[in-house]
């Protein structure tokens, strides 16, 4: 099963700490942030994973829809370079020397129970298989079915 991907979402300051000194510094980097159709420059940002959006790192005078721009989709706030986010049109291209950051969802891990009882289920149908199969042979050999 392939892992679920998504722009990546920052819900503490630990998170965006973590992102941003993944080198980023100076360079507009998309996150998986976006804003409702409308709203106003403050309101109606949301994450694409449906997380709540309880924490902001705007840089200072942000977000603003600068020069009456809609400015809909997040990123790093390359022209701080501190990890402040910038409100920006999900158009903008920043002439190419920008990225994403990107997250993954892995697939969960079993429990050790949960793999105990699957391999007992296993051993259990071979043990019906294998009984069956006698069965089938012992009656073969006495000309029944």
């Amino acid at each position: 099963m392939d892992p679920t991907a998504y722009l990546a979402t920052i819900t503490s300051e630990a998170e965006n700490d973590f992102i941003f000194n993944l080198g980023i510094k100076d360079r507009p980097i998309w996150l998986g942030g976006y804003q409702d159709d409308g709203a106003a420059p403050d309101e109606g940002w949301h994450w694409v994973t449906g997380e709540t959006w309880n924490y902001t790192n705007w840089a200072p005078g942000e977000p603003n829809d600068w020069r009456g721009t809609i400015e809909n989709a997040l990123a790093f706030a390359f022209f701080e370079g501190t990890g402040t986010w910038n409100d920006a049109p999900d158009s903008t291209r920043y002439l190419g020397n920008g990225g994403y950051v990107v997250e993954y969802e892995s697939a969960p891990v079993p429990e050790p129970a949960t793999m105990l009882l699957f391999g007992t289920g296993l051993a259990g149908l071979v043990g019906v298989a294998r009984k069956k199969s006698s069965i089938q042979k012992n009656n073969l050999q006495r000309g029944t079915k």
